[in-house]
């Protein structure tokens, strides 16, 4: 899938999570900044010769500590949009 696309899908989830904030109370969000920095999708090769698709997702100005903000992004991109990322909040 094209990262632009998955941006544009992260953003719309933002959006959501910014009219929820009593939801992502206990995750450190500055919500005025909050943005989908970037996404890096590729190939993990493995020694066993085994390789599998990967996405990750970058998301600025909430704490490495969040644990309900990933995981509620992430959750929402398999089950709308049938995508499988890893999900990683920075300041």
């Amino acid at each position: 899938m094209d990262p632009q696309n998955i941006i544009g899908y992260v953003e719309t989830l933002l959006a959501e999570a910014r009219g929820q904030q009593q939801r992502f109370q206990s995750d450190p969000i500055n919500w005025g900044s909050l943005c989908c920095a970037s996404v890096v999708t590729g190939q993990e090769h493995y020694t066993t010769g085994r390789s599998e698709e990967v996405t990750l997702v970058f998301i600025e100005e909430a704490s490495p500590s969040c644990d309900e903000l990933p995981r509620w992004i992430r959750e929402e991109l398999k089950s709308r949009w049938g995508i499988d990322a890893e999900v990683r909040t920075e300041w």
